[in-house]
């Protein structure tokens, strides 16, 4: 029993060093001494926390190293989606850091274990940044073919909005590729797909990677065509707006009093000031729209962050609660050990005790009989002494008889 009970906390003290070995595996002190003791689902926040707050520094190996390490205690407590979570933030740091290679080995580890369970969801989501990885690298094939394994993934969901945003980066990846016809194809999918949803901004920022595909697509004789008609307008405009620098604008009352001639030079010179500032005005609009399309994909970084950190959330609740049921079975599984040993022990004694009396009452028996015998050889003796007796009187009167005579 004791035996038992030594093997029993020498397999709790291995499960709880190896995971304490996990901990300490190229993590900075401070986190080392923030878990030491903690429970699995405080280590957990812990480490996450710290690789967020390492991010926020630009401390690329501390972040990755905090989310692979919660990815570890995920893994071990079988929570493969939690595993999931940190590793695919594990890449967007590496990524981040402009350390592609790292970056895609973590996606595809994830990617991995998504596929593994089914998460169409999150698999798109970690394919898609793949897709970027291999983009910065110029790898545009394998880009390309992870957008589109992505694009298949939400074909059939319904969602114009990202259907148009994964398209446009399949556009963009065949433009930067070369292949000209192939990414006018995609960004006239992608424009369908924005207009249906009206989506005005993305639109509009498709609607010049289609400009440029089709400039990219023109032939050489259009191309310079196009190219000189836009130099004589660019230096009419700047001739214009020379002329315009130097005269005063004057306004539509002023300009009715002048000649005819006159008046055509002023109307000139209003239209193309006015021409001037609406291009300005679209020129920054067009910024705008730009800045207003990143600061989107931030927004819907942040909420698919938020949404990945409360499923994790919830995973991590259930492998809370599973290693806490498992906890409870092997003390359960102990205890039933332990019972059966010592009743298994109590049969032995029983049993023990049976034969002892058994013997105790043959012994008994064994000195009932030999107390029996010695009484009869007492009696035995009591006789033979009476006899004895007689015949030393008999031969003493026999000895006085043959004395007298």
């Amino acid at each position: 029993m004791t035996m038992l009970k030594n093997k029993f906390l020498i397999v709790l003290l291995v499960l709880v060093t190896s995971t304490l070995s996990i901990f300490s595996q190229n993590l900075p002190a401070e986190v080392t001494t923030a878990i030491n003791g903690k429970d699995i689902n405080s280590q957990i926040d812990i480490l996450i926390d710290f690789g967020k707050k390492y991010e926020k520094k630009s401390d690329v190996n501390n972040s990755a190293n905090c989310y692979k390490a919660a990815a570890n205690i995920y893994k071990k407590a079988g929570g493969e989606d939690g595993q999931a979570y940190c590793l695919n933030k594990a890449g967007k740091v590496y990524s981040k850091a402009k350390q592609y290679d790292k970056a895609i080995a973590e996606f595809k580890t994830a990617k991995k274990i998504y596929s593994s369970l089914k998460d169409k969801k999150s698999t798109y989501n970690v394919t898609f940044n793949i897709g970027d990885a291999y983009m910065y690298k110029h790898k545009y094939s394998s880009a390309i073919s992870n957008y589109k394994e992505a694009y298949s993934l939400i074909k059939n969901n319904g969602d114009n909005k990202a259907h148009a945003y994964i398209l446009n980066q399949i556009g963009s990846a065949y433009s930067n590729w070369g292949k000209k016809e192939e990414a006018y194809k995609y960004f006239e999918l992608a424009l369908a797909k924005a207009k249906k949803a009206n989506l005005t901004d993305l639109a509009t920022n498709i609607q010049g990677n289609l400009d440029l595909a089709k400039w990219n697509k023109a032939s050489k004789e259009e191309k310079q065509e196009i190219q000189e008609e836009q130099d004589v307008l660019v230096e009419n405009l700047e001739s214009d707006l020379q002329s315009s620098e130097q005269a005063n604008v004057m306004s539509m009352q002023e300009i009715g009093k002048l000649s005819a001639e006159n008046q055509a030079k002023q109307y000139k010179i209003f239209a193309m000031n006015e021409k001037y500032e609406k291009e300005l005005v679209q020129s920054e609009l067009k910024e705008s729209k730009i800045k207003s399309l990143e600061d989107e994909k931030v927004i819907n970084d942040l909420e698919l962050e938020q949404k990945e950190a409360k499923i994790a959330n919830q995973r991590k609740t259930l492998v809370i609660v599973g290693a806490s049921l498992v906890v409870v079975s092997l003390l359960l599984l102990f205890i039933i050990v332990l019972y059966r040993q010592k009743r298994k022990n109590l049969l032995v004694v029983k049993k023990q005790k049976e034969e002892i009396d058994e013997k105790n009452v043959i012994l008994s028996q064994a000195n009932e009989e030999i107390a029996a015998q010695r009484d009869e050889l007492e009696e035995q003796k009591e006789v033979l002494n009476k006899q004895n007796l007689e015949i030393t009187d008999s031969i003493k009167y026999a000895e006085k008889i043959q004395n007298s005579i």
